[in-house]
């Protein structure tokens, strides 16, 4: 879904948050939110946590049902299944539908707990797809052992590091890709001049 508002939530607390296309699969949430939060995920110790999704940050939850209580006076004879159409994919409007455990013939409870659910739609993370499946790994040896100018080892003579091997990992849209040529040609040029 596009222009999503995709947020970590701890606790009662937010740990991340991300906006973008969200994007439902058979294994779980994915998409650019979901992987940039992927790590904040992984990285609370312990405690539950879920995805909570914000189908429509655009608007608020009350604008929501408004326009979901108009909706319902067209379509209150029609099928449930259809009453999202046009808004949401058919099986992510079914799956609302479903969740709210409602029939529609409750009306303005009906929108309102629906237009909530829209706002704050959890999900419970049992964990990431893990390494095979990584865009972009975390850990890695500490930066502050390496000097920045040449990437050349603070405590190893003649040892140099670049890319993923050290303790960095930036945002999607090519920033790991930047820091891996970047790294590499500074420690390539740092070995040469060693």
């Amino acid at each position: 879904l596009k222009a999503c508002r995709l947020r970590l939530v701890s606790g009662g607390n937010t740990v991340a948050e991300e906006s973008g296309e969200v994007l439902f699969t058979d294994y779980g949430l994915s998409g650019i939110p979901a992987l940039q939060v992927s790590g904040a995920a992984n990285g609370v110790d312990g405690k539950q946590i879920n995805a909570v999704i914000d189908l429509l940050p655009q608007i608020t939850e009350g604008d929501a049902a408004e326009r979901l209580q108009e909706r319902y006076k067209i379509f209150k004879d029609a099928e449930p299944e259809y009453f999202l159409t046009g808004w949401f994919h058919k099986r992510i409007g079914q799956a609302l539908l479903r969740e709210i455990k409602l029939m529609p013939s409750s009306g303005g409870e009906y929108c309102n707990r629906l237009a909530r659910l829209m706002k704050n739609w959890a999900f419970p993370v049992t964990g990431v797809k893990g390494f095979s499946h990584a865009q972009v790994t975390g850990g890695g040896v500490p930066l502050n052992e390496f000097v920045p100018e040449t990437m050349s080892s603070r405590l190893v003579p003649g040892l140099f590091a670049a890319g993923e091997v050290l303790d960095v990992y930036g945002d999607c849209g090519g920033y790991n890709l930047h820091w891996a040529w970047t790294t590499g040609m500074l420690a390539g040029q740092g070995a040469v001049n060693a």
